[in-house]
């Protein structure tokens, strides 16, 4: 069992590295493009 842990644990570590750096821009992209949301609708309050 030991030697099956060892042959699988980078195989582990890079696929949940790769996960939490796609989920770490997935998400700021989401909270950036609801940033320039706010921003546009300020724009548009201000011009009325």
């Amino acid at each position: 069992m030991l030697q099956f842990k060892k042959k699988r644990y980078p195989l582990l570590a890079i696929l949940t590295l790769i996960y939490f750096i796609l989920t770490f821009f997935l998400y700021s992209q989401v909270s950036g493009s609801a940033e320039i949301k706010i921003k546009t609708d300020i724009n548009t309050e201000q011009k009325q």
